[in-house]
């Protein structure tokens, strides 16, 4: 989970004492980008939660880049993700930053919490 985009979006969000048990069980590498630093891993999904989105940029797999954006349920509790994914050579990642605003927007609007909540809309997207 924690070297893919879905995976860091759901993790972001976990309660902390579920967070730490699965960080106790390894960060295994599965590329030389992975994360694998448990303070490291806590300040990246600390940004995921800031900015609404994660990037896996060569993390679970050489030559593919993807973000996410997490989905929550009633409650506000994050249960799913939705993501873009493409190979490198064919998605830079500045290109594939471009569809952030459009992920987070597609995550909010499946989301009764967000519907419910009448989140407004954010400005532009930050760029990671």
């Amino acid at each position: 989970m924690h070297s893919t985009a879905v995976g860091k979006a759901l993790l972001a969000f976990l309660p902390e004492d579920e967070l730490e048990r699965i960080i106790a069980l390894g960060l295994p590498a599965s590329t030389p980008r992975t994360i694998v630093d448990a303070k490291a891993l806590r300040r990246e999904l600390a940004t995921v939660r800031a900015r609404s989105y994660a990037v896996d940029d060569e993390e679970s797999e050489i030559g593919l880049r993807s973000i996410a954006a997490p989905i929550r349920i009633y409650s506000g509790n994050v249960v799913a993700a939705i993501s873009i994914a493409g190979p490198v050579h064919r998605m830079a990642r500045k290109a594939l930053l471009g569809w952030v605003r459009e992920l987070v927007d597609a995550a909010e609007a499946v989301s009764p919490a967000a519907r419910l909540a009448g989140v407004a809309r954010r400005g532009p997207a930050r760029r990671a």
